[in-house]
């Protein structure tokens, strides 16, 4: 799928896991976690870039690209770990010729990759965190005598970094962002799944298709961004005004499922077969002719 039609995937799919946190009155890991899973939605597809060097190694890759260095790599380590737990039951052992050359829809598209990148990016937020709470708590405790002429004036109080333990808004956002790197990976492989070329979830060895449509298809990838606005926004709003508004009779309640329901099914009809047939064409042929510049 192109990049619009990701975005769509994702925010449909990531939509009812925001939900859940919103229910709980985790907003800041549900505000973290649906922005990066749809942010991340098209993360996957760098190996189109990391394909262009012959050995993926630090010395030969460039810029920003040697980040993924050690992300690539230890996604391979996972994957071959789990093969040794499994005895190879489902998974296929990465040798060396894939550990240096990357791919297009091959690590990068596993839920392996996304694993490694939501413990990489969750790790560099718990660390800046850390650094932070240091500094504030140093910053509130450590005798400055040219703050004196402040101090007689304003007090300032102590910060004490073990309040953040204790704050739940904050805890959750760590496994949000986990998640949020995990799902990215695995809501972009579901899109790719309907292609022909196909995806590969757990190995990049096996690749599996149900092979519906292809990826450069106009009203398949428009519909699943505009399903994902609406469908986002429903699930959203909703979820809050139930948890805000607990009086609500169990009808609305009712009506909002069975609502939504229509919109998941309305959007796999579109995707999954209405996009293959000359209605979708016409449909996208219309809105380019009356909209388009």
């Amino acid at each position: 799928m192109k990049r619009g039609g990701h975005k769509g995937v994702n925010m449909i799919l990531a939509a009812p896991v925001t939900a859940g946190f919103l229910f709980l009155e985790l907003y800041l890991a549900a505000f973290l976690f649906f922005v990066l899973a749809v942010k991340w939605s098209s993360l996957p597809d760098v190996d189109v870039h990391l394909d262009d060097y012959p050995k993926f190694t630090y010395s030969q890759a460039e810029g920003t690209h040697k980040l993924y260095v050690p992300v690539y790599r230890l996604s391979i380590r996972l994957n071959n770990a789990i093969h040794r737990v499994s005895r190879g039951r489902f998974l296929d052992r990465i040798g060396p010729r894939t550990y240096r050359k990357v791919t297009h829809r091959g690590m990068t598209h596993t839920i392996w990759f996304g694993i490694t990148v939501g413990l990489f990016v969750t790790g560099l937020v718990v660390f800046g965190v850390f650094i932070a709470a240091v500094g504030l708590w140093y910053g509130t405790t450590a005798y400055d005598p040219t703050l004196d002429f402040i101090a007689q004036t304003i007090e300032i109080p102590e910060f004490d970094p073990r309040l953040l333990l204790g704050e739940p808004q904050i805890l959750a956002a760590f496994p949000a962002i986990f998640l949020a790197g995990v799902f990215g990976t695995v809501f972009h492989t579901v899109g790719d799944l309907v292609t022909p070329s196909g995806a590969s979830l757990l190995s990049p060895h096996r690749s599996y298709t149900i092979n519906r449509i292809r990826f450069d298809n106009e009203f398949g990838n428009r519909v699943s961004f505009s399903f994902g606005l609406v469908i986002s926004a429903y699930l959203i709003i909703g979820s809050v005004a139930i948890r805000l508004i607990p009086e609500l009779e169990a009808t609305y309640v009712a009506m909002f499922l069975g609502g939504l329901a229509v919109l998941y099914l309305s959007w796999l009809i579109c995707w999954l077969y209405l996009s293959r047939t000359v209605i979708g064409s016409g449909i996208v042929w219309i809105y380019d002719f009356f909209f388009s510049a």
